[in-house]
């Protein structure tokens, strides 16, 4: 389980303990190398993380006594949460290496936003200082995520030695997404479910079907969804001034491709169907829509705000394989004794 992937899970799998068992002497510490001591708090994190990844991996039809002992690819979780955190401390040295061997450095606004991030995880602290886990062990833990991507955006990104071309990022952008506005009017009942009245239904369709012929006239369909919206408010009694600045961008609606929930299965439908610009009536089981698709490409802002989920899609991958390969080549001296006394079961994440 990679770095970059933890941070949710860290934070749902810390909440769900409430104690740490046992003490121990000589166990704030979890690991040296190359002169690098990292706090037990650091695995400390990684095992809640692992132990939500190894969860996963148990069947879900698996009859479990003990949840520790329960079978993630042939090994008992207790211990595959173990070897995977092992595995995690060995990719953090391997991170903290390659970073400085590639003269790399995070700026101030970087650490400021690490420390904003940390504040934000770290609420009262109770529930990570129950596990072991100090306020520092977070900030190293955060510091080491926003190295490796520093690191990937050195290789991958602009100037970097593997540099994905424009070219390529807009062509996974178009791949990867659709862009859309459009005016929709219920078929039911918001309140109840029941399919509205012949007369409500006739009024929505007309409605629409008025708008879509103005559309094809050439009305700018941005007008057509700001009217709509103001129509809106005005029939719920609300102010209408907040769509005084609104622009095109604030109804423009980005949505990936494989989406499933965010927009109806037949608006999803017609969008791989339509062309660019195109404007089209869609029946869906509780309402009608009326779609325009607009051209992906040209807007820039949803492409930049995207660009680094874009490259991770291509090379993310590829990257992971790189520091896993850098990580086999580390060999961290571990303090058995902390070892011992921090494993998912003594950590208790499975109350």
């Amino acid at each position: 389980m990679k770095l970059t992937s933890k941070i949710a899970a860290v934070v749902l799998a810390v909440c769900l303990a409430v104690s740490l068992c046992a003490c121990g002497s000589d166990t704030t510490w979890i690991s040296e190398y190359a002169g690098t001591t990292l706090p037990a708090g650091v695995y400390n994190l990684y095992l809640t993380a692992e132990y939500s990844n190894a969860l996963s991996k148990v069947a879900s039809d698996a009859e479990i006594k003990d949840i520790y002992k329960a079978d993630v690819e042939g090994t008992p979780l207790n211990e595959a949460v173990t070897a995977a955190a092992k595995e995690d401390i060995r990719e953090h040295y391997a991170v903290l290496k390659m970073f400085d061997d590639m003269g790399l450095s995070l700026s101030e606004s970087e650490l400021l936003g690490i420390e904003a991030q940390a504040d934000n995880m770290w609420g009262d602290g109770k529930s990570y200082e129950a596990h072991g886990v100090a306020r520092s062990s977070l900030t190293a833990y955060l510091e080491a995520v926003a190295k490796r991507g520093a690191i990937f955006r050195a290789i991958y990104g602009p100037g970097g030695e593997k540099e994905i071309s424009e070219a390529d990022l807009k062509a996974a952008f178009d791949d990867t997404y659709y862009a859309a506005m459009y005016v929709a009017r219920a078929t039911v009942d918001t309140s109840t479910g029941e399919p509205l009245d012949s007369a409500a239904l006739k009024e929505n369709t007309d409605y629409l079907e008025g708008l879509k012929k103005r559309a094809d006239e050439g009305a700018d369909f941005f007008e057509l969804v700001l009217e709509d919206e103001t129509k809106k408010l005005e029939a719920n009694g609300q102010d209408t001034s907040s769509l005084k600045d609104v622009t095109a961008n604030d109804f423009t609606y980005i949505v990936e491709k494989t989406n499933t929930v965010y927009f109806p299965a037949e608006m999803m439908t017609a969008l791989g169907e339509m062309k660019n610009d195109e404007v089209r009536m869609v029946t869906a089981s509780s309402m009608n829509i009326l779609l325009k698709k607009l051209d992906l490409l040209s807007i820039q802002e949803a492409y930049d705000a995207r660009v680094d989920t874009l490259r991770n899609s291509l090379k993310g991958e590829e990257f992971n394989a790189m520091i896993s390969e850098a990580a086999s080549a580390i060999e961290p001296s571990f303090n058995e004794k902390s070892l011992s006394r921090y494993t998912a079961k003594s950590l208790n994440l499975g109350k």
